[in-house]
This record gives C-alpha cells, sequence and structure tokens, in this order.
C-alpha cells in the first residue's frame, strides 16, 4: 500500500503542467454503507453477514486546470459493525459481532461542469487498491474471522461544489466503490476454511475543498 501510494502521487505530480491553476486540499467525512457480503466456513458451511451504517473519512490532494478537469490522490478509510451473521440460512445469530474495515488509496479524476452560479455539478471516476480487513468477525463462543487483504478497487462519484470564496468550496457527493474479491481464511475454530469474500461501499460525503 505504501508503494502505490507514492506511485500515485508520482502520477499526480508529473501530470501538472506548469500552466495557470491551483492545487487543492479537500477533507471530507460521512456516513457509509457496506453490502452484505458472506464468507466460507467449515469446509463446507456458508456465513452470510449485515452490517450496520457505518462511516468514512479522507483526504486528497489535487490540481484543477481551470479547463473543467481535475486530478487528484486520495487516501480515505471506511468502518461498519456487524448487524448479525446467519449460518447457511438460519436466521440472524444473536450475539453477532465484527467490523468491516477498509482502507482504500485512488488516483482520481473530475470533470465539472462549470456555469454561471456558485454551484458546480460534477463527476468523477477512480482508480487504486483497497485494504480489506473484516477484523474480529464470530458470534459467542466461535470467532468465525479476523483477516485481511489487498486488492484492486474503483469508485464512481458525482456531486456537487457550492463556491463560498475564491478559495473555499463546500462540496457534497456519493461515492459508490467496488473492490475485487479479497481473498480471506476464516478461524482455526472454523476450520481454517478459504473463500472469495466480496467487498463493496455506498457512501456520501461533504467536506471542503482548500485551493491554494
Amino acid at each position: 500500500m505504501k508503494r502505490l501510494g507514492m506511485f500515485l502521487l508520482t502520477v499526480v505530480i508529473v501530470a501538472v503542467p506548469a500552466s495557470a491553476g491551483d492545487y487543492y486540499l479537500d477533507l471530507f467525512v460521512g456516513p457509509s454503507k457496506t453490502d452484505d457480503t458472506r464468507f466460507a466456513v467449515l469446509g463446507t458451511s456458508t456465513i452470510a453477514t449485515d452490517f450496520d451504517t457505518g462511516f468514512n473519512f479522507g483526504a486528497s490532494f489535487g490540481y484543477d486546470f481551470d479547463s473543467q478537469w481535475r486530478i487528484e490522490g486520495e487516501l480515505s478509510a471506511r468502518n461498519a459493525d456487524v448487524d448479525s451473521h446467519d449460518l447457511d440460512g438460519g436466521g440472524p445469530i444473536a450475539g453477532s459481532f465484527g467490523e468491516a474495515e477498509s482502507m482504500s488509496i485512488f488516483a482520481n479524476g473530475f470533470y465539472d461542469f462549470d456555469n454561471k452560479t456558485r454551484v458546480t455539478p460534477y463527476v468523477g471516476v477512480g482508480l487504486g487498491m483497497v485494504n480489506v480487513d473484516y477484523s474480529g468477525f464470530g458470534v459467542p463462543g466461535l470467532p468465525a474471522l479476523d483477516n485481511d487483504d489487498d486488492v484492486f478497487g474503483y469508485q464512481l462519484t458525482a456531486g456537487i461544489a457550492i463556491k463560498i470564496n475564491d478559495r473555499w468550496d463546500f462540496r457534497t457527493d456519493f461515492r459508490m466503490l467496488q473492490a475485487e474479491d479479497a481473498s480471506l481464511v476464516s478461524s482455526t475454530a472454523t476450520a481454517s476454511t478459504p473463500s472469495e469474500v466480496e467487498y463493496s461501499t455506498l457512501d456520501m460525503t461533504a467536506g471542503v475543498r482548500i485551493k491554494f
């Protein structure tokens, strides 16, 4: 992840021309909904997991080309608590616990729909790496999964920015993150069963963009 982060930062810096434009720092936070998932245990069984609504936060450093296009490098994180585990369709198990966490590094590109108002809609796409961490999954008396994996991911973004002054914008958006399946292994208590586990989120963010 560290090497990839340096690579993405280098891409952003190299892509920035010497022509007029603005560097900016973007700081954001908001709710995050992690999609339900499932993983293998005990060789032939499957646990399906539902998550509570969690949160996401992050920061990005970018460059606005003053031509409706922007590029940036982003570091962000997400967290969601387990609502319930269900073994082989038997229904929610009382006392289910665990967390789904992720840390991602993305290179993002955005297109701003400039107009004569202070409100600027925008869309974007990002590519990068996601560390998927399913931490401390289990039910009373039985730990089921505590494993992580680094996988490729992408995100799609749509939102609006509201100009406060020449340096500050408030912005809010929706972001859909999709990662490749993570290769995870269940706990020794559940027979160390390997499985390919899906990870995706729908995030709402609100934040500020500060131009330099």
